[in-house]
């Protein structure tokens, strides 16, 4: 981020991404793979997901409202089209050919790129998100802060009840990712409500907003009650939550620490947030899928998890910061 006000929202993205890499490392034990062991890992690989992914949509959500509202971007829609096209779909291509190709060995198929392949649907999702609320920015953009409550309560109702409708009737709407595109709308629009705000978000508030968030648990009990995933429903309430206390207590960190969310390495991760995205779940899958990883994954598995998170983020870090410095930057957007 160029703006020094936004340090704390870096902060939150790259704690997000480094998060995500910590997913995907854990995902070898159940959750990409049967595994006969412990539960442990995949139980709390999939409370990161879902928590870092919600919060990558929040923050994206923060930042296009932020700058809309206050800086006067994204007003031309034609410019705003073309920019995310080629910061999100562009990548989303290319790399989605890298991973049909002969030396990915996770074996994707053609006809995945339809449905978000691999890790790269984030990339299709945020597009969709960033459409959607752009084209309907007139309707929620000025509207008050207890309207915004109120329109994340009913996008949030409405977005389980539309996923509770397909999934008991078995209608795929996986195509162009448009499960996962309905499911994250609440922590776009949740995102969006907050950096409107201008982070003017007092402490004292902080409680007001989390109930007022808290009471679509009153639809979601009689829309979910004796459902299992109504499971689900409750942890996107609680990561609400958590977005909504994380973004105004980064910011008080940030205020008191101001050197350490200004520091080189933290930049440089939020810059390098994209490519670290795409690469480190290309280099964790190829090394699992391979008998000599999946033995090493299998036989250490307190080591092994820490030292493929550990060289798999700093692998990709300095693969993306190389290639930032080349023509092919083009290639995370």
């Amino acid at each position: 981020m160029n703006n020094t006000f936004l340090s704390h929202i870096s902060l939150l993205r790259v704690i997000a991404m480094v998060t995500v890499v910590l997913h995907h490392t854990l995902c070898f034990y159940g959750a990409w793979f049967p595994y006969e062991g412990s539960q442990a890992y995949l139980n709390f690989t999939m409370a990161l997901k879902e928590i870092s992914m919600p919060m990558f949509i929040a923050l994206a959500g923060f930042i296009y409202s932020y700058l809309r509202m206050n800086h006067g971007k994204y007003n031309n829609t034609g410019t705003f089209v073309l920019s995310k096209t080629k910061r999100l779909l562009l990548p989303y291509l290319l790399w989605s050919a890298v991973l049909l190709t002969p030396l990915n060995l996770a074996e994707a198929q053609p006809i995945n790129v339809l449905y978000g392949i691999w890790h790269l649907w984030f990339l299709l999702v945020l597009f969709l998100e960033f459409m959607f609320f752009h084209l309907t920015f007139r309707f929620w953009g000025k509207v008050s802060k207890i309207a915004d409550c109120a329109i994340f309560v009913m996008l949030f109702a409405a977005s389980h009840l539309i996923i509770k409708f397909v999934d008991s009737h078995g209608i795929d709407i996986r195509c162009f990712c448009l499960y996962l595109f309905i499911r994250y709308i609440p922590f776009f629009y949740l995102g969006a409500a907050l950096g409107k705000s201008r982070f003017n978000i007092k402490p004292a508030v902080i409680p007001a907003i989390a109930v007022l968030i808290g009471s679509a648990a009153v639809v979601v009990i009689w829309l979910f009650f004796n459902d299992v995933k109504g499971a689900a429903t409750f942890n996107h309430l609680l990561t609400a939550m958590i977005i909504v206390a994380a973004i105004p207590a980064a910011d008080s960190f940030c205020k008191r620490f101001p050197t350490i969310a200004s520091s080189k390495i933290i930049t440089d991760l939020d810059k390098s947030s994209m490519g670290i995205y795409i690469l480190h779940h290309i280099l964790i899958l190829d090394f699992v899928s391979l008998p000599i990883g999946a033995e090493f994954m299998n036989e250490h598995v307190i080591l092994a998890p820490v030292a493929v998170f550990a060289v798999s983020l700093l692998l990709s870090w300095a693969m993306t910061h190389a290639i930032l410095r080349t023509r092919l930057r083009f290639v995370f957007g």
